[in-house]
């Protein structure tokens, strides 16, 4: 699977959704798209990639806490200052806790980056995904919005432990592996298509798409430079990961999630912050591509 392949699937997804409310027929399945989703990613993980891009325990423990403490901290303080719906605020902060894209292995590998340290980012946030998320939301949004921790949990836990865990006895069946991309694609494509769906009219008419649409650029481009600043001494082959990685997130789970716990207003900033990420990744990959370590 080539990453211009997944670009051009989320830029399409989010303009059918838009333009084609049709879509909203699919929301009963949000849950099993997405499992869907986390299975058909995982299927290209590599355990051995990960084990060793382990022995460099700084570069996770500094993903861990800036993406699921620092930017989430940042983006609260920033919704707090802005007379924003409770869902809304709750939408974009999750949002700046979403793990790492299951595409940045495939962004990493055409620039010539780490890709085991690529990989060991994707599956280490979203493994801690399932612990980190309900207690961090519950954390910082408790007073923002009702936070059903132990909801979330389960959902979690459905939605990543058992898509991983099946992924990893079923990755041993090569014609699926050979597949991944094309199982993840479309039913990535079916998955954005339909959060946009859901919230295309609120999108189009609410009063705040403006402050959303400054906000979710805010977000990506304060991601970047907080990971530019932290890998500054890293490796070129190192810094493509970690800046690719915080930056362009896991942004299907987190609308879903959002829908399913906040309700699908919720879903609304990440349709904006999916727009951002799709300008990032094209101006890393330009930028990278002509700076290949």
């Amino acid at each position: 699977m080539k990453s211009n392949y997944v670009t051009l699937v989320i830029l399409s997804a989010l303009i059918c959704g838009l333009l084609v409310p049709a879509f909203r027929v699919f929301e009963p399945f949000l849950v099993i798209l997405l499992a869907l989703l986390i299975w058909g990613a995982s299927l290209n993980i590599e355990p051995k990639e990960m084990l060793k891009a382990a022995k460099k325990p700084y570069h996770h423990a500094s993903m861990l806490l800036i993406c699921f403490v620092v930017l989430p901290v940042i983006s609260l303080g920033i919704v707090s200052r802005l007379s924003l719906p409770p869902e809304i605020a709750a939408g974009y902060v999750l949002a700046a806790m979403a793990p790492i894209a299951v595409a940045t292995p495939f962004y990493t590998t055409l620039v010539k980056g780490d890709t085991a340290l690529a990989m060991a980012f994707t599956g280490l946030t979203l493994i801690a995904a399932p612990i980190a998320l309900p207690i961090m939301s519950y954390l910082l949004l408790r007073t923002v919005i009702t936070v059903e921790i132990l909801t979330m949990l389960k959902l979690l836990i459905g939605l990543i432990f058992l898509p991983l865990i099946v992924a990893f006895f079923t990755r041993k069946i090569e014609a699926l592996r050979k597949s991944a991309g094309h199982i993840s694609l479309p039913v990535l494509f079916v998955l954005l298509a339909t959060l946009i769906a859901m919230n295309s009219d609120a999108i189009f008419n609410a009063e705040f798409s403006k402050t959303l649409l400054l906000i979710g650029f805010i977000q990506p481009l304060l991601n970047v430079t907080i990971a530019y600043a932290v890998a500054y001494s890293w490796s070129t082959r190192e810094k493509i990961p970690f800046i690719f990685g915080l930056t362009i997130r896991n942004m299907g789970l987190i609308m879903a999630l959002s829908v399913l716990n906040f309700g699908a207003a919720a879903a609304i900033p990440g349709a904006f912050i999916v727009l951002a990420h799709i300008l990032f990744a094209i101006a890393f990959l330009l930028f990278f591509g002509q700076n290949k370590a």
